[in-house]
C-alpha cells in the first residue's frame, strides 16, 4: 500500500455548510481568545519593565486560562522582588546598611530640591577615620568592619531626621544635612561628629578611640549636584587629615587647581610617559671619617630648558595620584645607575623616597624585586625613605610591606624624623635600619642648647635600639663637628655636596674628601 493511500492528503478538509459557524468554535472563541488576549496584553507590559502588574481574570474563564493567569502573577512577583533587590544592590551598602554613594546622590539631590525652596543652605561632609588600615592590620578584618558600622550608626544618630548618610568608600562617609541656623555648617558638624565618634568603642574583647576627620563644602555656594559637592568635601578632607585637623572647608583657591596647575600636570604626564624626569644624587658623608658613605636619590624634572622645583611638581603628583608613576620613574632609574656605577668598580649605597601610596600598590614590591634581578644588583644596596607621618597615617600596610622588604634584603629608614608627632612605638614595631633627623633640629645646633639636648638624646636612643642616624642639612663646619661629637653616623647637605647627576656623584667618591670636612688628627680607629 502506497503512503498517499494510508494518510489523508491534507487538501482533503472536511467538507462544511456553506455560510455557516459551529457553535463549538463560537464558544472556544468566548472563552479563551478573549482572555488569552488580556494575558498577552499583561505579557506586553512585563516585557516593558512593569512588573507590578498583574494578570487579572473573570468568573466566565477557563480553568486553565485562570491557572495561566495565576502562574504568570507568580513570575511576576519573583520578577518585582528580584527588581527591588537589584535597586538595593545598586543603592544600599551591605555592611553597614547606609545608602551607599548611589544612594546618597539619589537621596541628597531631593533634599537639595527641599532646601533651595526653603531658601537654606545644604553642608555636605566627607568623614574618614584615622590609621583605619592600622585596624584592619593589627585586628583583623571583623573588628574592622564593626568599626565602620558603629561609626555609621553614630554618625547618623548625631544628625538631623532628614539628613542623609551614606558610606562613600572604604573608611569615609558622607553627610547631608540642611543648615537651619546661623554658624551650624562646618563648627556645628565637626564638633558633633568628633564628640559622639570620641566615645570608646567596645568590639569585645578590644576598646577602641576612633579619630576622625571631615571636609565639607556647602549648597549652593560651593556647587548644586552632588557629585561636585562630594567632590570638593573629599578634597577638604584630605586638607584636613594631612594637616591634622578635625575639619576642613573647602576653598576654591587652595584645594581647585587652577589653569597653571592643569597645564603643569598635563606636561608631567608627559614627561612621564617620554622617560624626562632626571635623577640627581646627594652624597651622605660618614661622620667619623668624612669618607662618602652613601646617597640621597632626588627626582628632578627639566621643562623647557629650566629645571621645575620639586616643591612645586611633588604636590601636584600627589594630588593627581602620580606619585607611584614617579616612583617607578625613579626606583627604575636608580637601580640601572647602581648597575653602571658596580660596572666601574663602585658600591654606593643609595636611597630613594617612597610614600605610603607605593606601601600599599600590591604591584610596589613585586617592581622592586624585579628591577633588582633585571640589573643583577644586591639589594643591600637599597634603601626606601618614608616619613613618619605616612608611616602614621597608614601603619598596617606599611608595617606589612617593611617586613617584606627587609626579608628581601632592602633597608627602611624614616625621613623627616621628629616633625610628624608619630608615637615612638613605631621604632621598635617597623623593621629599620636608619632614621633621619630634619634640618629644622640641625640647622641651629651651633646657637641653640636646646636643639643640641634633643638632637643628643635621640642619637642615643636610636643607637640603643640597633639604628644609624642620618643628619640633613648639614651646612656648616660647626654643626658637622658638633654632629660628630655626639657620635652621629651620616650626614649630608649643602655643605658637603649639592644634588647633582651621576657623574658628580662619582667624582664624589673618588676625590679625596676636603681636610676641612675631616675629623681633627684622621679618623678613630
Amino acid at each position: 500500500m502506497a503512503w498517499t493511500d494510508s494518510c489523508p492528503s491534507r487538501s482533503r478538509a472536511p467538507r462544511r455548510s456553506a455560510g455557516r459557524t459551529p457553535v463549538s468554535f463560537v464558544v472556544v472563541t468566548a472563552t479563551v481568545q478573549s482572555p488569552l488576549n488580556r494575558l498577552v496584553g499583561f505579557t506586553r507590559r512585563l516585557s516593558g519593565g512593569d512588573f507590578e502588574a498583574r494578570a487579572t481574570t473573570s468568573p466566565t474563564d477557563a480553568p486553565e486560562v485562570v491557572q495561566l493567569a495565576a502562574a504568570m502573577n507568580v513570575s511576576a512577583e519573583a520578577l518585582s522582588l528580584f527588581e527591588q533587590s537589584l535597586m538595593e544592590l545598586a543603592t544600599v551598602d551591605a555592611l553597614t546598611g547606609l545608602p551607599n554613594r548611589t544612594g546618597f546622590v539619589q537621596a541628597a539631590s531631593a533634599l537639595f530640591e527641599e532646601a533651595r525652596v526653603a531658601g537654606e543652605p545644604v553642608t555636605v561632609g566627607v568623614v574618614g577615620i584615622r590609621a583605619f588600615t592600622a585596624i584592619n592590620a593589627s585586628l583583623g578584618f571583623d573588628v574592622g568592619d564593626r568599626v565602620l558600622q558603629v561609626v555609621g550608626q553614630r554618625v547618623q544618630g548625631a544628625l538631623d531626621e532628614d539628613a542623609v548618610v551614606a558610606r562613600l568608600s572604604g573608611d569615609s562617609f558622607v553627610v547631608a544635612q540642611r543648615v537651619r541656623e546661623e554658624g551650624g555648617d562646618l563648627l556645628a558638624l565637626a564638633l558633633r561628629l568628633h564628640h559622639v565618634l570620641a566615645a570608646p568603642l567596645v568590639v569585645a574583647p578590644t576598646v577602641l578611640r576612633v579619630r576622625t576627620y571631615i571636609g565639607v563644602s556647602e549648597f549652593p555656594s560651593d556647587g548644586d549636584s552632588s557629585d561636585l559637592l562630594i567632590r570638593r568635601a573629599e578634597l577638604a578632607s584630605r586638607r584636613a587629615r594631612d594637616g591634622a585637623q578635625r575639619g576642613a572647608r573647602f576653598d576654591l583657591e587652595r584645594d581647585q587647581p587652577d589653569r597653571e596647575h592643569l597645564q603643569l600636570l598635563g606636561e608631567l604626564h608627559g614627561a612621564l610617559e617620554r622617560s624626562e624626569l632626571e635623577v640627581h644624587y646627594q652624597p651622605k658623608v660618614a661622620l667619623p671619617s668624612g669618607d662618602l658613605s652613601g646617597a640621597e636619590a632626588l627626582v628632578r624634572w627639566r621643562l623647557n630648558g629650566e629645571y621645575v622645583s620639586p616643591a612645586r611638581f611633588i604636590p601636584i603628583a600627589e594630588q593627581a595620584g602620580m606619585i607611584p608613576d614617579v616612583t617607578r620613574a625613579v626606583l627604575s632609574a636608580v637601580v640601572q645607575q647602581l648597575a653602571d656605577w658596580r660596572r666601574a668598580g663602585l658600591d654606593v649605597h643609595t636611597s630613594v623616597n617612597i610614600s605610603v601610596l607605593d606601601l600599599a600598590d600590591e604591584e610596589f614590591i613585586p617592581l622592586v624585586a624585579g628591577l633588582l634581578e633585571l640589573w643583577n644588583v644586591p639589594p643591600e644596596l637599597l634603601e626606601l625613605e618614608i616619613t613618619e607621618t605616612a608611616l602614621q597615617r597608614e601603619a598596617g600596610a606599611a608595617q606589612v610591606a617593611a617586613e617584606r622588604l627587609s626579608a628581601m634584603g632592602i633597608a627602611l629608614s624614616v625621613d623627616d624624623f621628629g616633625v610628624g608627632f608619630a608615637p615612638l612605638t613605631y621604632l621598635t614595631a617597623f623593621p629599620l635600619r636608619a632614621i633621619k633627623l630634619d634640618r629644622s633640629f640641625v640647622s641651629d645646633l651651633a646657637t641653640s642648647e636646646r636643639s643640641r639636648t634633643v638632637v643628643a638624646a635621640t642619637i642615643v636612643m636610636a643607637h640603643g635600639l640597633g639604628l644609624e642616624v642620618v643628619a640633613e642639612g648639614v651646612e656648616t663646619h660647626d654643626v658637622a663637628a658638633i654632629l660628630r661629637g655626639f657620635g652621629c653616623d651620616h650626614a649630608q647637605g649643602y655643605g658637603f655636596a649639592h644634588p647633582g647627576p651621576a657623574a658628580e656623584l662619582a667624582r664624589y667618591a673618588t676625590e679625596p674628601t676636603p681636610s676641612a670636612w675631616r675629623p681633627p688628627g684622621g679618623a678613630p680607629t
